[in-house]
């Protein structure tokens, strides 16, 4: 019988590799609110390493806002370009290959802390580095963290912090287990599940994943159980 406490990896991120993701045309916006949208997209990523004031930030906000009024006016999809260009130029920053440090930011060491990287280098699967970079662009321009993303992108993003982030704050965490399981309620079970065990919850473990119907669940409920005081 296997024990669940030996399984950590319930959720298969590092399988998440959707070649049309790699494959993504960046079709530029021709418009004229196009510009003003990508420089206050690096005005963003300038601030994260100095930071700025109050008003300051007060008034980037504002200004992101009308200027993505401005070019989803014109073209209803040139937000999602611009987020798509943005989360391309991260292989290039990634090897060193850009003279902007707004380009990343304070990416790497804000995700450090999630597990995402180590020493300055990404140690999560690639496709999760790119989908939670796609989360900064969205945040930087005042968007919901996982707009504009895939349902397996959306996957990703929330199970890495829900599953993989070692100590994500506790309200995010939440939050990410929230999103998970709206998204795979079997695999948020699973979570759950490992969660119970982990903290010696066995009979709750066992119940968790007594509901599963595979023979690797069947063996973990029964390792749970007998675990049981």
């Amino acid at each position: 019988v296997l024990s669940p406490g030996t399984e950590p990896d319930n959720l298969e991120l590092r399988n998440l590799v959707p070649a049309q993701f790699f494959e993504i045309e960046i079709l530029t916006p021709e418009s004229a609110a196009v510009e003003p949208v990508w420089e206050l997209y690096r005005e963003g990523g300038r601030a994260e390493l100095a930071p700025e004031s109050a008003q300051a930030f007060r008034e980037r906000a504002a200004a992101t806002q009308e200027a993505i009024a401005a070019l989803v006016a014109e073209d209803p999809e040139g937000l999602d370009q611009l987020r798509a260009r943005a989360t391309m130029e991260l292989p290039a920053a990634l090897r060193g290959d850009t003279e902007d440090p707004a380009v990343l930011g304070s990416f790497p060491a804000t995700t450090e802390r999630y597990g995402v990287f180590e020493d300055g280098e990404p140690v999560a699967p690639a496709f999760v580095v790119r989908t939670l970079f796609a989360g900064r662009f969205n945040a930087i321009m005042g968007q919901e963290l996982t707009a504009g993303m895939s349902e397996v992108e959306r996957t990703a993003y929330w199970g890495w912090l829900a599953v993989e982030a070692p100590e994500p704050p506790a309200q995010l965490r939440a939050r990410a287990r929230e999103e998970l399981a709206a998204l795979d309620a079997d695999q948020a079970r699973l979570t759950a599940a490992f969660d119970a065990y982990e903290s010696g919850l066995f009979a709750e473990a066992s119940a968790l994943y007594e509901r599963g119907d595979t023979l690797r669940e069947r063996n973990f409920a029964l390792a749970a159980a007998s675990s049981v005081p």
